[in-house]
């Protein structure tokens, strides 16, 4: 079985519930980290400079644009 990615985000978010839909649909399996846009700590601000949200990460990547991360 693959491993679940991370996804970083708020449920609130439709950018991140775009990329929530595309992974159920899909079959990718997830776990969510919950966090408030714009705030985090230092390892998010590695992750997306400007801290944004949605974040995807898994073991060969991270990506930080929800139209990047459904393609």
């Amino acid at each position: 079985m693959t491993a679940p990615v991370h996804i970083v985000g708020s449920y609130i978010s439709p950018y991140v519930r775009k990329v929530l839909a595309v992974c159920e649909m899909k079959g990718v399996p997830y776990r969510v980290d919950p966090i408030v846009p714009f705030f985090g700590d230092d390892r998010f601000s590695e992750l997306n400079p400007l801290r944004r949200i949605p974040v995807y990460i898994d073991d060969q990547v991270s990506i930080s644009d929800s139209t990047v991360i459904c393609e």
